[in-house]
C-alpha cells in the first residue's frame, strides 16, 4: 500500500480541525476526495517537514562552523565540499534517480524486478563509492596543489574521501526511499541525523578546526547511509519487494538506457561548480571570497528546501502515471509543481533579498560585505526552483539525453561568465551562475511550452 494513500486522516484531521477556516476545509475535503492530489498532498507534506527540520539543522551547524573557521577557512571548507561532490556525481552512476523512477514504477506491478533493480543499485553504489574513495585518495596531493592552489588541503581532501563511500551508497538508499514514496520515515530520518549530527560538527570544528568539520562530514554520512539502510529493507519488506543483488545483471540495461543519461543529466553541476570555485580561489584573495560565497550557498540551499520538499513526490507520482500513460495526469502534475514551487519561493527570495544586509552579519563581522552576494545568490535559487520541475517530466519520460544538452548549455555559460566575472570576487561568481541559469531557464520553459502543447494535440 503506498504510504501517502495508507495515512489519508492527515488531511481528514485538517479538514475536521476546531475553528478550520472554510476555505481551508473546502481544500482539504476536495484533495482528499482525489487519490492523485492526495498522494502529491501527503508526500509533500512529510518531505516539506522532514527538509525543513533538514534545512535547520544544516544552517546552524553552517554559521557555527563560520564563526568558528573565519572567511579564508570556511572557503577552503566549501572548496573541499565542492571537491567531494564533483567525485560523488560521477560515482552515483545516476542509481538514486533510477532507484526512484523504477521502484515506483515496478513495486506494485513487478516487485521481484524492483528487488533486482534495489540490489543493483546497492552493489554497484558500494563499487563506485570505492573506486572514487580511492581516486581521490591517490589524486588529492595533485588537486591540492596544482587545481585549488592549497597543498595543505591534501590532508583533508583525503579525510573528505573516506565520505565518497558512504554518500554514493546514501544517495541510491535514499533514491530508493523516494519511490517506495515513504516521506515520513525521511523525516524522521532527518530529525535523528540533525540531532546527531548538528553536535558532531560544532564539536569537531571547535576541537580540530578544519579537519574536525571535514572529518565530522565523514561520520554524518555514515550515521545518514546506516539509517537510509535500515529504512529501505523495512519499506521493501512491507511492499512484498524482495530485495537481493540476486541477478541484478538481468537488469543492467538500465544502466545504459536511463542511469548513463541520468548521470550525463545530473553530472554537470557538480563538476562545473567545482572548476568556477576552482577559479576564483585561485585569483589573490580567493579564499575569503569563497568563504562568502559558500555561506551564501547555505542560503541557497535553504530557499530550495521548500520547492524541492513540495515537489518531492512528483518524480515517482510523475513515473507512475508515465507508466500507465496518462498523459493529462502528467500534465496536471506538471503545471501544479511549477505553480507550488514559483507560490512558495518568490516571497522568501524577495523578503531574503531585503534582508542580505542583516543575513550576513550573523556569520560574523568578515562577511558583512558580502551582501549583495546573498542577495543575487537567493535570487538564483527562485529562478533554479521554478525550473526543477520540467526536469522530473525528462526523467520519468526517459528524455535525459535532452536534459544533458541543456545543461551542457548552462555549463558553458557558467563557466564561460565565471570568467568574465571573477574580477568580482565573490559577486562575480554568483551572477556568472545567475546568467547561466537565466539561460537555462529559457530553453527549459521552451520545452515545458512544447510538451503541453504537443499533449493537447493529440487529445492525451
Amino acid at each position: 500500500m503506498l504510504e501517502g494513500v495508507a495515512r489519508p486522516s492527515l488531511l481528514r484531521r485538517l479538514s475536521c480541525a476546531p475553528g478550520m477556516p472554510a476555505p481551508v476545509r473546502r481544500l482539504a475535503e476536495r484533495i482528499e476526495g482525489s487519490h492523485l492530489a492526495t498522494r502529491l498532498a501527503e508526500g509533500a507534506f512529510w518531505s516539506f517537514a522532514g527538509s525543513a527540520l533538514s534545512r535547520a539543522f544544516a544552517l546552524a551547524a553552517s554559521v557555527v562552523t563560520a564563526r568558528f573557521l573565519g572567511k579564508a577557512q570556511y572557503g577552503e571548507l566549501g572548496v573541499l565540499l565542492s571537491t567531494l561532490l564533483t567525485f560523488q556525481a560521477f560515482a552515483s552512476l545516476g542509481l538514486g534517480m533510477t532507484a526512484t523512477k523504477y521502484v515506483s514504477e515496478l513495486r506494485t506491478k513487478d516487485p521481484e524486478r524492483a528487488g533486482r533493480i534495489l540490489g543493483m543499485s546497492a552493489v554497484l553504489s558500494a563499487a563506485t563509492g570505492v573506486l572514487a574513495a580511492a581516486l581521490l585518495w591517490a589524486f588529492a596531493p595533485w588537486l591540492a596543489s596544482s587545481t585549488i592552489g592549497a597543498p595543505h588541503l591534501t590532508e583533508p581532501l583525503r579525510i573528505a574521501g573516506l565520505g565518497l563511500v558512504f554518500t554514493t551508497m546514501g544517495g541510491a538508499q535514499t533514491g530508493a526511499l523516494a519511490g517506495f514514496e515513504a516521506f515520513r520515515t525521511q523525516t524522521q530520518l532527518n530529525v535523528w541525523l540533525g540531532l546527531l549530527g548538528v553536535p558532531i560538527a560544532v564539536v569537531g570544528v571547535w576541537r580540530w578546526g578544519l579537519q574536525g568539520a571535514v572529518w565530522a562530514t565523514v561520520v554524518t554520512a555514515a550515521l545518514q547511509w546506516a539509517l537510509t539502510h535500515v529504512a529501505v529493507r523495512v519499506h521493501a519488506r512491507r511492499d512484498r519487494v524482495p530485495v537481493s543483488p540476486r541477478g541484478w545483471w538481468r537488469e543492467q540495461r538500465i544502466l545504459w538506457t536511463f542511469s548513463l543519461p541520468a548521470l550525463a543529466q545530473g553530472v554537470m553541476v557538480g563538476p562545473v561548480s567545482w572548476a568556477a570555485a576552482a577559479i576564483l580561489v585561485n585569483q589573490p584573495g580567493g579564499y575569503p571570497e569563497m568563504g562568502a560565497f559558500s555561506a551564501a550557498n547555505q542560503w541557497y540551499a535553504a530557499v530550495l528546501f521548500l520547492p524541492n520538499a513540495l515537489c518531492g513526490p512528483v518524480l515517482p507520482v510523475l513515473s507512475e502515471r508515465v507508466g500507465r500513460g496518462d498523459g493529462p495526469g502528467v500534465r496536471a502534475v506538471l503545471r501544479a509543481a511549477v505553480a507550488m514551487n514559483a507560490a512558495a519561493v518568490i516571497p522568501i527570495v524577495a523578503a531574503g533579498c531585503l534582508a542580505s544586509p542583516w543575513l550576513v552579519r550573523i556569520y560574523g563581522p568578515q562577511f558583512a560585505d558580502a551582501w549583495p552576494t546573498f542577495a543575487v545568490v537567493l535570487i538564483t535559487a527562485g529562478i533554479v526552483a521554478i525550473t526543477n520541475p520540467v526536469g522530473y517530466v525528462l526523467a520519468a519520460s526517459e528524455r535525459l539525453w535532452l536534459g544533458f544538452l541543456m545543461n551542457s548549455g548552462w555549463a558553458a555559460a557558467f563557466l564561460v561568465a565565471t570568467v568574465l566575472l571573477v574580477g568580482w570576487g565573490s559577486l562575480g561568481l554568483a551572477t556568472g551562475r545567475l546568467l547561466a541559469y537565466a539561460l537555462h531557464f529559457g530553453w527549459t520553459l521552451w520545452f515545458a511550452m512544447r510538451f503541453v502543447r504537443a499533449g493537447a494535440a493529440r487529445g492525451t
